[in-house]
C-alpha cells in the first residue's frame, strides 16, 4: 500500500492529507481497537502486512494425513500449491492420486477447472472445485484476512491453552446473511500469543460442529514467519481436544516479492 508523505503549508492541505491517510488505513473499520491493536503487532511479527498484500508469488506442498482414532494414518495426499498475484493471478493446486493419475484444480479470474492428466474433468463438481479454492486462500492468508470489511471481531480477554501457553483472543463473526463474500455464517476464536502476537490455533464453529486447529512449528522465508506444521482436532463445545483428526506439513515455502 502507498504511504502518501505530502509537505503541506498551509491548513487545508494537513486535513486534506490527514483524510487521505485516514481513508488508507486498513484497520480504520475495525471499532475494537485492542483487536486491532492485536492484529498490528501480529503482522508485524509474521512479516508486515504490506510485505504480504504485495508479494507476487507464493509456493509450497501440503502433506495431509487424516488420521483414525487410534492415531494410525488413515489415508493421506501431498499436494503442490502455486499463487500467481497481480494481473495474471491463477492458482494451481495438484497432486497424484494412486492410479498415479495427476490431477490439478487451476483458479483463473475465480473460475476453477479440474484436469486429470492435462485434460478437463467435466464431472469435477463446480462447487466443490471453487470451495477448494476458497478453503486454501483463507487458510494461507490468515490472519492477514482477518482485516477483511464485513467480518465482526471483539476482543474476547486471555486465556491460557492446554499447554500452558498464554493467549490473546479475538472473535470473529462470519455472517453469509449479510455478508455475499461469506459462503458460511461460522463463529471463530482466534489465539495469538501475548509476547509476539503470532496467531498459535483457531478455534472453529461451523455446520454444528467443533474444530481446532494449532500451529505446531514455524519457519522463515524471504522476511516471513510461517507454518511447518499443524494439527486438527475433535473437540468439544469447551475446547477439550478429543483426539487429533488431521496433521499438516507444510514444506518447500517459498515468497517472492
Amino acid at each position: 500500500m502507498t504511504r502518501l508523505f505530502i509537505l503541506a503549508l498551509n491548513c487545508s492541505l494537513l486535513i486534506g492529507c490527514a483524510s487521505t491517510k485516514a481513508s488508507l488505513d486498513p484497520y480504520a473499520h475495525i471499532a475494537d481497537k485492542k483487536v486491532a491493536a492485536i492484529l498490528k503487532q501480529s503482522f508485524a511479527t509474521l512479516g508486515g502486512l504490506e510485505n504480504w498484500q504485495s508479494k507476487k508469488e507464493l509456493h509450497y506442498q501440503k502433506l495431509t494425513r487424516n488420521l483414525e482414532e487410534s492415531g494410525e494414518t488413515e489415508s493421506e495426499v501431498f499436494q503442490s500449491h502455486d499463487y500467481y498475484y497481480g494481473d495474471q493471478a491463477s492458482i494451481n493446486i495438484s497432486w497424484i492420486e494412486d492410479n498415479d493419475e495427476v490431477h490439478k484444480i487451476k483458479s483463473v479470474a475465480n473460475q476453477a477447472i479440474k484436469y486429470v492428466d492435462d485434460k478437463s474433468d467435466s464431472s469435477a463438481d463446480q462447487a466443490t472445485l471453487n470451495n477448494s479454492i476458497t478453503v486454501s486462500l483463507f487458510v494461507i492468508n490468515v490472519p492477514f484476512k482477518m482485516i477483511d470489511k464485513g467480518v465482526e471481531l471483539s476482543y474476547e480477554g486471555k486465556e491460557t491453552l492446554e499447554d500452558g501457553q498464554e493467549v490473546d483472543v479475538i472473535k470473529a463473526v462470519y455472517n453469509a446473511d449479510t455478508n455475499p463474500h461469506h459462503t458460511k455464517s461460522d463463529l471463530w476464536w482466534y489465539y495469538f500469543d501475548t509476547k509476539d502476537a503470532r496467531m498459535v490455533a483457531y478455534f472453529i464453529y461451523h455446520d454444528g460442529h467443533f474444530s481446532y486447529i494449532k500451529n505446531l512449528d514455524y519457519t522463515t522465508v524471504n522476511g516471513f514467519l510461517l507454518p511447518t506444521k499443524r494439527g486438527s482436532y475433535l473437540v468439544d463445545e469447551n475446547r477439550q481436544i478429543l483426539r487429533k483428526k488431521v496433521d499438516y506439513e507444510y514444506l518447500n515455502w517459498q515468497v517472492v516479492k
